[in-house]
């Protein structure tokens, strides 16, 4: 996992937000929408995890709950990640086979839904295969977190020009991906 959170509250982080922390499992028959849009990518490519000391059942305390909203605001901030429902997710959602207990029962997900004033239904997502030329919220959100990773494309202005096209190519050549200026699920999942 990246982050592990005791019950005083200390923050412990195990493995870097560059590298992959293998702390979420594999999809196996998940529940979860974000696995619908990258299908067959592994969740582990594409998201942070947490984890809390304690055991199955136990309520996390005051100090815990306290660093745990502090580290997912200050890594949303950080990476320009929009605080929705559909970011908080469960290992039961991505792996309900083998982990269907995973946070637990004692987990006040509710709580975390109105900490962030959010609802805690889901919203559907779409990633759509975007290129040169494109138009609209999907190339605002390529822009806005290729800035975010300090691969500059300028204006976030929703349209997909030479600067959007440059700094795509960089990123993707960063990551070790095809250099084909063309965003698909593999780069979606890196983003």
């Amino acid at each position: 996992t990246h982050f592990g959170i005791g019950k005083k509250g200390e923050i412990h982080q195990y493995v870097s937000e560059e590298h992959a922390a293998w702390g979420n499992g594999l999809l196996t028959n998940p529940n979860w929408e974000w696995a619908k849009v990258f299908p067959g990518v592994n969740p582990n490519l594409y998201s942070l995890s947490y984890e809390l000391e304690g055991m199955s059942g136990e309520i996390p305390t005051a100090e815990q709950w306290n660093a745990l909203i502090y580290l997912l605001k200050f890594k949303s901030a950080e990476y320009g990640i929009p605080i929705e429902r559909r970011r908080f997710v469960g290992h039961y959602m991505i792996d309900p086979v083998n982990r269907a207990g995973c946070p637990g029962a004692g987990f006040p997900w509710d709580r975390l839904f109105q900490e962030f004033n959010i609802s805690s239904s889901v919203t559907k997502i779409s990633f759509p295969v975007i290129a040169f030329g494109a138009k609209g919220e999907a190339v605002r959100y390529l822009q806005a977190q290729l800035n975010a990773r300090g691969f500059d494309c300028g204006v976030v202005d929703g349209e997909f020009g030479e600067k959007t096209l440059k700094a795509l190519v960089n990123f993707q050549r960063a990551k070790g991906l095809t250099a084909d200026g063309i965003v698909g699920p593999i780069t979606w999942a890196h983003l």
